[in-house]
């Protein structure tokens, strides 16, 4: 059947000479994988053109519930982001979120606490000045809708354990040290006054909070761009 549903594009790549196939986060399917056919030709190159990380389009495709991957027919922007595309700062972070996304969204199901903050963030990201901690406040923000949101009891104990998320009195082995405790106990109160060095350490000990608590959460590729963009 025929299904026109909106979404956010994760990632695609060229494949043989004259297609494409990729991976779209939609309203009302999930994770989906898509196809275009000729996708180069002068009747479809303007699809690919809409190709770009979190970029939320509408699409129709011929949708199988027994199928991997579906064919696309038609794809249409849904929303325009002015500078999530023309400003380098906010592509590379919509860049980042995407990557991080690919490895979270795995499900054929519908998502709408996921779909409904992506939404947002995104507006959020196309609007702000102030993107110094965006990423880092959207993996804080995005854990607690995939639930595991990292504990504040016991900031007292010296320690904070990634692979348990919570605070402890003794150096385990997936434990931050005193110091970077401090700075994450910090951070989780608000504080948005670090020093290059503490922001840095700080989008590590997140992505290695998600790699603990996901096993399927890989390298991010982007992280690197990221943090030179940032500097």
């Amino acid at each position: 059947m025929l299904l026109t549903t909106q979404g956010f594009i994760l990632s695609y790549i060229k494949y043989n000479d004259n297609d494409v196939i990729g991976k779209i986060f939609t309203k009302e399917k999930g994770l989906l994988s898509f196809r275009i056919r000729n996708a180069f030709s002068s009747q479809k190159k303007k699809y690919t053109s809409f190709l770009k990380p979190l970029q939320k389009v509408e699409i129709t495709l011929e949708f199988q519930s027994n199928k991997e991957l579906h064919f696309i027919q038609n794809i249409a922007l849904s929303r325009v982001h002015n500078e999530v595309y023309s400003n380098m700062l906010k592509s590379s972070v919509a860049m980042f979120l995407s990557e991080v996304l690919v490895q979270i969204v795995v499900t054929h199901h519908q998502d709408d606490d996921l779909y409904v903050f992506l939404d947002r963030k995104l507006q959020e990201l196309d609007e702000t000045k102030r993107i110094t901690y965006f990423p880092i406040e959207c993996l804080q923000e995005m854990s607690q809708i995939l639930g595991f949101f990292p504990s504040e009891q016991n900031q007292h104990l010296s320690f904070f354990d990634l692979r348990e998320g919570v605070h402890s009195s003794s150096m385990l082995a997936d434990s931050l040290n005193e110091a970077q405790t401090q700075i994450w106990n910090d951070f989780l109160a608000g504080k948005r006054d670090f020093n290059k060095m503490e922001r840095r350490e700080l989008l590590h000990f997140w992505i290695d909070f998600y790699q603990k608590q996901l096993t399927s959460f890989r390298t991010i590729h982007s992280l690197a761009i990221l943090q030179e963009i940032f500097e």
